[in-house]
């Protein structure tokens, strides 16, 4: 089943549709030890925006600085911006939705690579990182969320390096998200190109 050939609407009719989705993005960001994120910038990444309140914030935000705010990096009890690829129908179950559908659109920038915590090669770059870098300032020791948890305790709690400066020095602009389903994870506001915002029903 070749990916740009799959009907998403469609599939979510189908019981296998979530399986496909956790299949297809796992193999999407696997293909090779180094996956840079914007060669599927065409397929697309989508995040559902919770609340017309914080549609209209985020897209003012962008609109008016045309970047990222670290703070949505920060904002939610996981670290980063989770978001479903292929279709902005990815982004919610049936069970769940409501309309209309609030989508964020986001594109990468060239040259940065997503992280998987799973792959041994990758661990091996962050231990030979953790050798060089003995003393870190670490922003994300105070980016913290409403709920006044740092960053860096919830990347820890998760599994992932916890230092934002590690990310950058290996361009890892996001991670995979590994939850009910995979994710692609924004961890880097600085490896986004560009945010469309748009609503479907």
């Amino acid at each position: 089943m070749v990916i740009d050939s799959i009907n998403w609407p469609r599939l979510k009719k189908n019981i296998k549709w979530r399986g496909i989705l956790r299949e297809k993005t796992l193999d999407a960001l696997t293909v090779s030890n180094k996956v840079e994120l914007s060669q599927y910038n065409g397929l697309g990444y989508f995040h559902k925006v919770p609340n017309t309140e914080d549609f209209e914030r985020m897209r003012l935000q962008w609109e008016n600085t045309k970047r990222v705010p670290q703070e949505w990096i920060s904002k939610g009890h996981f670290p980063g911006i989770w978001l479903a690829m292929f279709s902005p129908h990815n982004t919610y179950s049936v069970i769940s939705c409501t309309s209309p559908i609030l989508i964020a659109r986001f594109y990468f920038k060239e040259g940065y690579y997503v992280f998987d915590r799973e792959n041994l090669s990758h661990n091996k770059i962050f231990q030979k990182w953790l050798e060089r870098n003995v003393v870190i300032d670490n922003p994300w020791d105070i980016l913290a969320n409403s709920y006044v948890e740092s960053l860096r305790d919830r990347m820890e709690l998760h599994g992932y390096p916890p230092f934002k400066k590690f990310f950058e020095d290996n361009h890892f602009g996001a991670l995979i998200g590994y939850s009910d389903y995979i994710a692609t994870v924004i961890i880097l506001e600085e490896s986004i190109d560009r945010v469309e915002f748009s609503t479907i029903k």
